[in-house]
C-alpha cells in the first residue's frame, strides 16, 4: 500500500437523463450492484494485504454521480473496468443505452480536509480527477486517467481511446467475461479453470475466448497501468507527497498563514529555506514563496539567490524565482548568470530566465552561449533562448550548432532553433541532419526541422527515415515529414511504414500520417490494422484514424470491429 498516495474514482452514469423515472431507477440500481461486485474485488485485496484499500467507499451523489477513494491506485482501473464492463452487459439485456463516464485521479490527499464530510475532502488526486473529468464530453471519451508521470500520462491519453473502442465492441458474454476475468485475478493463481466452472465450460474453451485480439489488449492495458503504478508510486509517495506531508504537519498553522501572505510566514519558509538539509523539503519552502505573489516572499528570494554561501539554497531559490514571472527579479538572475561561482546557478538562473521571457536576458545568455565553460551552462542558456525566441539570438545558436564541441549544446541549439521557427536555420540544420556523428544532434535536427514546417527540408528527412542507422533520427525524421504535410513526405511516410523493421519509426510513421490528414495516408493506416505484428503500432493506427474522422477512417474502423464480433464463438 502507498501511505500518501490515493486514487480517487469520479464518474457519472451517461444516457440516464434520457430515461423515464422508474427506467433511471433500474440504470441506478444496476449502478449499485455494480458496486457491490467492485467491493468484492476490493474486499479479496483487503484479505490479500490484511489492509484497507478503501478509505472512502463508492458514493452516489447528485442522483447519478458517484466516487470513490483507494488507498492503492494499482487497483484503480480494474474497478473501473468491472462497473463499466456490468453496465454494459446491461446494455445488452435491456437493449438499451448504460454506461458510464469515469475519470481517475492519482495523487495525494491533505489530510487536515479529510474529515466526515467527504464533499469537503481536498488534494491533488481530487483536483486531477474533476479536472480530467471536466475534459471528457469534449473529448469524446469514456475514460481517463492522471498519474503524477508525464510519461504515463501520454501513453494513457491514446490507450484510453482503444480501450473505448474495445469496450464499445465487446458481445455480451465477452462483457461478462473480462469482468469475472478482472475481479478473479488479484486472488487467483487459476483463473481460467474457476471462470470455466462457473460458465460450466471447459478450461481449453474459456481460453480460446481469452485469447481473442480485443480481450487480449484490454487485458495487457491492465497489466501495463498495475505495473507501472508500482514504478511510479513508490519513487512519487516517498520523494513528493511524503515530504509535503511532513513540512504541512509541522507548519500547518504557519502555511494557511502563508496564503494570507504574512510576514510572519515568509519568514517561517525562507528560515526552512535556509536552513534545513533536506533538499526536498528546501524545494517545497522555495515553491511556496514563488507562488505567494506576495513582495516579501519575492524580496526574500532575491536575497537568498543573491547572498547565501550556500549554492544548494541559491539553486533552489533561482528556480522559484522563475516561477514569480516579476520582471525585477530579471536583473538579480542575469547579474547571477553572469557571475555565480557554481554552474549549477547559472543553469538555474538561465533556467529561471527562460521561463520568464523576458528579451532583456537576450544578451547575457547569448554570452553565457558562446563563453561558458560548463557545457550543461551553455545547454542551459540555449535552451532559454528557445522559450524566448528571440531573434538576435538564431545567427548565435546557428554558429554553436556547427562548431561547439559538446553534442549536449549543439542539440540544445537545434531544440531553440526549430522553436524560433526562423528559416534562416533551414539550411544548417539540414547540413547537421546528415553530417554530425551525435544521434542527439540528428534527431534534434530533425525535429527542428517539423517544428518550422520546412518544406526545403522534406528531401533530406525523406533520406533520413529511409537511410540513417539511427532509431531515434529515424523516429524524428518520420515526425517531422509528418508535420510538413507534404505530397513526397507522404509516400515516402507510407513506404516506411511497411518496410521499416523498428516499432518505434512504424508507431512514428503512423502517428504522423494520421497528422496529415491524407486519404492515401488513410488507406496506408487502415492496412496495418490488420498486417502489423506490432500492437502498439496498431494501437496507433487505430487511434490516428479515429483522430482523422473521416468517412473512410470511420468505415473502416467500423467494418474491423465488426470483422472481429463476427469472429466470435
Amino acid at each position: 500500500m502507498y501511505k500518501n498516495t490515493f486514487a480517487v474514482i469520479t464518474g457519472d452514469l451517461i444516457f440516464s437523463s434520457k430515461f423515464k423515472d422508474q427506467k433511471r431507477k433500474e440504470l441506478t440500481d444496476e449502478l449499485k450492484n455494480a458496486f457491490d461486485l467492485a467491493n468484492e474485488m476490493l474486499s479479496k485485496i483487503n484479505s490479500k494485504y490484511n489492509a484497507d484499500i478503501v478509505i472512502y467507499p463508492f458514493n452516489i451523489y447528485w442522483g447519478d454521480s458517484f466516487r470513490c477513494v483507494l488507498t492503492d491506485p494499482r487497483y484503480a482501473l480494474d474497478i473501473v473496468t468491472i462497473i463499466r464492463s456490468h453496465l454494459k452487459a446491461v446494455e445488452w439485456e435491456y437493449k438499451r443505452k448504460s454506461d458510464a463516464r469515469i475519470s481517475i485521479g492519482i495523487g495525494s490527499i491533505y489530510e487536515e480536509t479529510m474529515s466526515d464530510e467527504f464533499m469537503a475532502w481536498d488534494g491533488e488526486a481530487f483536483h486531477e480527477a474533476g479536472r480530467i473529468f471536466n475534459q471528457m464530453s469534449d473529448k469524446d471519451l469514456r475514460l481517463m486517467i492522471r498519474t503524477p508521470s508525464k510519461k504515463i500520462n501520454d501513453f494513457m491519453d491514446v490507450s484510453c481511446y482503444f480501450y473505448d473502442a474495445i469496450l464499445d465492441n465487446l458481445s455480451n458474454r465477452e462483457l461478462n467475461l473480462v469482468k469475472e476475468y478482472v475481479s478473479t485475478s488479484v486472488d487467483s493463481t487459476s483463473i481460467q479453470q474457476e471462470i470455466a466452472i462457473k460458465y460450466n465450460k471447459d478450461q481449453s474453451t474459456i481460453s480460446r475466448w481469452l485469447n481473442r485480439k480485443s480481450i487480449t489488449s484490454l487485458l495487457n492495458f491492465h497489466r501495463y497501468f498495475h505495473d507501472n503504478c508500482e514504478i511510479f508510486l513508490s519513487d512519487f509517495d516517498s520523494r513528493i507527497v511524503n515530504l509535503k506531508n511532513q513540512y504541512e504537519m509541522t507548519k500547518r498553522e504557519d502555511l494557511s498563514s502563508l496564503k494570507s501572505e504574512t510576514d510572519k510566514s515568509v519568514d517561517i519558509f525562507v528560515d526552512v529555506l535556509r536552513n534545513s538539509e533536506d533538499e526536498s523539503i528546501r524545494r517545497y519552502a522555495a515553491n511556496e514563496l514563488g507562488q505567494a505573489k506576495n513582495e516579501g516572499a519575492t524580496e526574500a528570494l532575491i536575497r537568498e539567490f543573491e547572498h547565501n554561501e550556500n549554492k544548494e539554497v541559491r539553486v533552489t531559490a533561482a528556480n522559484a524565482l522563475g516561477q514569480v514571472k516579476n520582471l525585477k527579479v530579471v536583473d538579480p538572475l542575469i547579474s547571477g548568470l553572469k557571475s555565480d561561482p557554481s554552474s549549477k546557478v547559472r543553469i538555474a538562473a538561465a533556467n529561471a530566465l527562460g521561463q520568464i521571457e523576458d528579451k532583456k536576458a537576450v544578451g547575457a545568455l547569448i554570452w553565457e552561449l558562446e563563453q561558458d565553460k560548463s557545457e550543461e551552462v551553455r545547454a542551459a542558456a540555449a535552451d532559454a533562448l528557445g522559450q524566448i525566441k528571440a531573434k538576435d539570438a538564431v545567427f548565435p545558436l546557428i554558429w554553436v550548432l556547427g562548431e561547439d564541441e559538446s553534442e549536449k549544446v549543439r542539440a540544445a541549439a537545434a531544440n531553440a532553433l526549430g522553436q524560433a521557427k526562423d528559416k534562416m536555420a533551414i539550411e544548417p540544420l539540414v547540413k547537421i541532419l546528415s553530417r554530425d556523428k551525435s544521434e542527439e544532434v540528428r534527431a534534434a535536427a530533425a525535429n527542428a526541422l517539423g517544428q518550422i514546417k520546412a518544406k526545403d527540408a522534406v528531401f533530406p528527412l525523406i533520406w533520413v527515415l529511409g537511410e540513417d542507422e539511427s532509431e531515434k533520427v529515424r523516429v524524428a525524421a518520420a515526425y517531422a515529414l509528418g508535420q510538413t504535410k507534404d505530397n513526397a513526405a507522404i509516400e515516402a511516410l507510407i513506404k516506411r511504414l511497411d518496410r521499416d523493421e523498428s516499432e518505434k519509426v512504424r508507431v512514428a510513421v503512423a502517428y504522423a500520417l494520421g497528422q496529415t490528414k491524407d486519404n492515401a495516408a488513410v488507406e496506408a493506416l487502415i492496412k496495418r490494422l490488420d498486417r502489423d505484428e506490432s500492437e502498439k503500432v496498431r494501437v496507433i493506427a487505430a487511434y490516428a484514424l479515429r483522430q482523422d474522422r473521416g468517412n473512410a477512417a470511420i468505415e473502416a474502423l467500423v467494418k474491423k470491429l465488426d470483422h472481429d464480433k463476427n469472429g466470435r464463438d
